[in-house]
């Protein structure tokens, strides 16, 4: 299911969405559900709490669930991003926050110097965490 909504700038963002906490615990029953939070104030999980094994720290659009990351740093690489690159964990994400915002403002600076990285999308940042059980 797809849940599309509306921002108070009025753009337009489609987020994959879980329809009921029943379909989840049948889902989580046969294969690996991720739990993304964001910085966005919408939507809101309303439901239980899962426990979960934290992952990493992620830059993604919603739209398309774009993450830059893999095309940022495993591909024609600016000497500005060696740093983020060497800093990503075993699941190719970052183990800090800190990490996070300096690959976004290095990537940020890239951009400016002319280095041609993805800049459509409605970036922000999310935590990625692999839930491991749903407590109802």
């Amino acid at each position: 299911m797809v849940h599309l909504f509306y921002g108070e700038s009025n753009d337009k963002y489609a987020l994959g969405v879980v329809p009921s906490i029943d379909y989840m615990q049948r889902y989580l029953n046969v294969c690996n559900l991720l739990q993304i939070e964001s910085e966005r104030e919408v939507p809101v999980w309303d439901g239980p709490f899962f426990k979960n094994t934290f992952m990493g720290y992620e830059y993604s659009t919603s739209q398309s669930f774009y993450a830059p990351l893999y095309d940022d740093l495993f591909g024609l690489l600016p000497p500005s991003l060696v740093k983020a690159k060497a800093s990503l964990n075993k699941y190719g994400l970052f183990d800090t926050e800190d990490d996070l915002n300096s690959y976004i403002e290095n990537r940020d600076k890239a951009i400016e110097e002319g280095y041609d990285l993805e800049t459509f999308g409605d970036f922000c940042r999310f935590k990625v965490s692999l839930v491991t059980e749903a407590i109802v």
